[in-house]
């Protein structure tokens, strides 16, 4: 199989606007990608920390525990989308 042939089903897409504080770790079942709009936002996940500001993406793989934080005086807006290869 090559690239050309590969046909991501997008299960989820998503504008969000503002960041809530999480103190839990989050883990999707899908592959998860988010693109930084506007704003900063840290990303933890493998005991690593990423801070990302606008015009940065991160994907995370599925079963990947990770976090995302920011400060709650922080504006973030970025794109969510969830997909996979099934």
């Amino acid at each position: 199989m090559t690239i050309e042939q590969l046909e991501p089903y997008v299960r989820f897409f998503s504008k969000v606007n503002g960041m809530n504080v999480y103190n839990r770790m989050l883990c999707a079942f899908d592959f998860r990608f988010f693109y930084i709009v506007k704003g900063q936002a840290e990303f933890t996940f493998k005991n690593e920390k990423y801070r990302l500001s606008a015009g940065d993406l991160i994907t995370i793989s599925p079963g990947t525990p990770y976090k995302v934080q920011s400060d709650k005086s922080e504006n973030v807006e970025y794109f969510l989308l969830n997909f996979d290869f099934i």
